[in-house]
């Protein structure tokens, strides 16, 4: 009985550990794709991203399985490029605005003009609790 307890425990800590940590871990949702896309690229999406097989895979990737968003406190000394000092890409949308404080349910990585599509991981600081992070397209 007690080996018994003994395995309960530890699985009930593996779970409590696992869920501490997707708590901290912000993904973007396979309805949220053609929402973003729009925002950012307005009438011209249809030509430049969804008329494209190969281009809207690839933007879909990148949203759904490159793009991390983590909660974590600033720390003195790091060295993280703030999101709010990168411009904006406002070639077919003049209407696009930074976002000083991170929102889930409003934020958009496309809108900022940054290279979504390294070959090295990207790391950039959305406020003073949240990191995006862009992995690399080679992975």
């Amino acid at each position: 009985m007690r080996r018994l307890y003994v395995y309960v425990m530890f699985l009930f800590m593996g779970l409590l550990v696992n869920a501490q940590s997707q708590n901290n871990e912000i993904r973007f949702k396979a309805h949220q794709i053609d929402k973003l896309i729009k925002e950012v690229y307005q009438e011209k999406a249809e030509t430049i991203i969804f008329s494209d097989k190969i281009r809207f895979d690839s933007f879909k990737r990148l949203l759904l399985h490159r793009i991390t968003i983590y909660k974590q406190q600033f720390k003195e000394g790091e060295a993280y490029q703030n999101l709010s000092s990168v411009p904006l890409l406002k070639t077919f949308n003049s209407n696009l605005h930074k976002d000083f404080s991170f929102n889930q349910s409003s934020f958009n990585p496309l809108k900022y003009d940054i290279n979504l599509f390294s070959n090295e991981d990207v790391i950039y600081r959305i406020d003073k609790q949240h990191i995006l992070f862009i992995k690399s397209q080679k992975n």
